[in-house]
């Protein structure tokens, strides 16, 4: 499950992530937008969460290629960028525990 709020206007976004094989993955995001929020700024935001997104699939793609390789057994997190993914596992781990 994927659930995003960007900065600015009141805005949401959500939905689920799930598997179509046995290395790739399929996901949608539905859109909510307050009231009174204009079209130009949901227009600027839907190509920045684009961009975003397309820059999220070729570092992930490269990861999985160094996965395969045999190169590396495991994919590590980067704390230094990633902080609240982190602080999820964490609580996640936790509350699992």
């Amino acid at each position: 499950m994927g659930i995003n709020v960007f900065p600015g206007r009141t805005n949401l976004s959500i939905g689920p992530i799930y598997p179509v094989g046995t290395e790739r993955t399929a996901r949608f995001l539905d859109y909510f937008f307050g009231a009174g929020v204009d079209e130009a700024w949901i227009a600027e935001l839907l190509e920045l969460d684009a961009q975003v997104g397309r820059e999220d699939t070729a570092l992930v793609e490269g990861v999985q290629r160094g996965l395969r390789s045999g190169a590396l057994d495991h994919g590590n997190l980067m704390v230094a960028s990633e902080p609240l993914i982190q602080h999820f596992q964490r609580l996640t781990f936790e509350a699992l525990s």
